[in-house]
Order: C-alpha cells, then sequence, then structure tokens
C-alpha cells in the first residue's frame, strides 16, 4: 500500500468535492447563487513522486462568492495538475468565469489565477470591472470561521495597478464537484 502525505489527501478532499452535502463555514447552506457556470466532472492524473510513487491528483474546481461595495459576484475557476513538487500537486488555472446577476462571461487568460504550494499555501485571484479580488491563505485554521481548508478572507485591488483599496473582506470559497456542490468540510487537526 503506497503512503500519500496526509496534508495531499487534505487538499485533494478539499480541493475535489463531488459529495452532495453542503455547508457554509458554520454548518449552514452556502452563500452562493444560482450561477450556470460550465461545470464538469474533475479529471484524474498520475505522477510520480521524488520517492518514486504513484500520485493520482485530480482537477482544482473552484468556485468563490465575492460582496464588497455594490459588487455581487461569483468567480469559478478550473485548473488542472501538472506536476509535483515534493509530493504537493502544481496547478495551471484553465478557465475562469464570472457571474453577476445571473449572468456568466468567461474570464479573459490572465486575468484569473489558481496555485496550490508546499505547506498547503494557496492562490487565487480574479480579475473583472477594474477591480482584481485575491485569496492568499497558508494557515488551515485562520479567519472568521472554524478550521477549514478553504479562505474566508480576500484583498481587493485595482486593476491593472495593483493599489491595495480594501483588505481581509470576507469572503467564501470551496472546491466543487461535477454540479457545482461545495466539498463538506475536512476536519483538521494541527500537528
Amino acid at each position: 500500500m503506497k503512503k500519500i502525505p496526509i496534508l495531499l489527501v487534505i487538499l485533494m478532499a478539499a480541493c475535489n468535492g463531488s459529495h452532495n452535502t453542503t455547508d457554509g463555514g458554520d454548518g449552514g447552506t452556502p452563500v452562493f447563487g444560482e450561477c450556470p457556470f460550465p461545470y464538469s466532472a474533475p479529471q484524474e492524473y498520475t505522477f510520480e513522486d521524488e520517492m518514486g510513487s504513484e500520485i493520482t491528483v485530480k482537477d482544482a474546481h473552484v468556485r468563490c462568492r465575492i460582496t464588497h461595495d455594490n459588487v455581487d459576484a461569483e468567480i469559478f475557476i478550473k485548473s488542472e495538475p501538472v506536476g509535483l513538487q515534493y509530493s504537493y500537486p502544481i496547478y495551471e488555472p484553465r478557465q475562469g468565469y464570472v457571474c453577476k446577476n445571473g449572468q456568466v462571461e468567461q474570464l479573459p487568460d490572465g486575468t484569473f489565477h489558481f496555485a496550490s504550494k508546499h505547506h498547503s499555501w494557496k492562490e487565487i485571484e480574479a480579475a473583472f470591472d477594474g477591480r482584481r479580488y485575491v485569496f492568499d491563505y497558508s494557515e488551515m485554521c485562520v479567519g472568521a470561521r472554524p478550521c477549514t481548508p478553504w479562505p474566508d478572507r480576500l484583498d481587493v485591488h485595482s486593476h491593472p495597478d495593483g493599489a491595495l483599496l480594501a483588505e481581509d473582506v470576507p469572503a467564501f470559497c470551496a472546491g466543487v464537484g461535477v454540479k457545482g456542490i461545495p466539498a463538506p468540510f475536512v476536519p483538521q487537526v494541527r500537528i
């Protein structure tokens, strides 16, 4: 039996939700709307780590809700694993979308980003309407909600100049499956 580092197992469970359970951080319904994003089943990829063990990783499909000033929107980003670094998957974002007032539009290349790095560092970004929304998250147990694998805060920057407009804005992000339903939260313990 091959051993996979526990942090990778947690990351995979968080990124690849295919369950019919929902959770909004407080055990309630998530704060997502009815955006008709082009959901699809995450594909699986097999990589060999530095020890020669095979590790199977799925695409990361991430959905986030943004409410700030007069903006009420959702973003959806599909990313594909392209390799491993120290048994952690390296992702390249493939498609990004924004939904406002129930209307979905595809984001141009270069205006969205998703990465998962060593020690579970996650970066999620999307730029539209002259602003860039940045989720940058390393600790698994920070923020207003209980210990969760997804960020609940974002920073708002002017786009394209990058000036900081607001920070620590409440948000909601979750890994989602084929129907856009968030994965249930993964119980986690600091070691």
